[in-house]
């Protein structure tokens, strides 16, 4: 019985703890309100070991930006509707990606004021990541994201 107890006590509080949001520095939380005061449905994460991940709503525009901890801004992300991106994204999606769709998209930005363009394309269960330059040239190889373990539990 022991055991036991101590298994639901340490669950307990490992999902407290999990459900913590992380010390944000006083500079990064300044920073961010200065950039968005409206921001509404805020969310922040750690982003490594000094940096800070905040995600919100800015009017109808789902955003998130990477700040240092000593509030600079190294990265911003906006969502886009995917057909905003460039055509030439359109383009190689088609030629490339037969038979996927543009099921999500967003620009960003780094700390240089460089833009990039994120576009998911998703066939079935196969999702990819792409990135393209601004003119829309693709910058990297896709990265493969697995559509969570909810398809794993529809099975069981």
């Amino acid at each position: 019985m022991k055991i036991v107890l101590s298994i639901i006590i340490g669950l307990f509080f490992s999902f407290a703890l999990y459900g913590q949001q992380p010390e944000i520095p006083r500079k990064v939380i300044d920073e961010f309100t200065k950039l968005y005061p409206n921001a509404t449905d805020v969310k922040w994460s750690m982003e490594g070991e000094e940096e800070f991940e905040v995600s919100f709503m800015d009017a109808q525009t789902k955003i998130s930006v990477v700040f240092e901890d000593d509030g600079e801004v190294l990265e911003t992300e906006t969502v886009i509707d995917p057909s905003v991106l460039p055509i030439s994204i359109h383009e190689y999606i088609s030629k490339n990606y037969e038979n996927y769709d543009i099921t999500e998209a967003a620009k960003i930005v780094d700390e240089d004021g460089i833009l990039t363009f994120e576009a998911e394309v998703t066939k079935g269960n196969d999702k990819k990541d792409l990135l393209f330059d601004s003119n829309g040239v693709p910058q990297k190889k896709e990265v493969k994201k697995e559509i969570e373990a909810e398809k794993e539990d529809e099975k069981d």
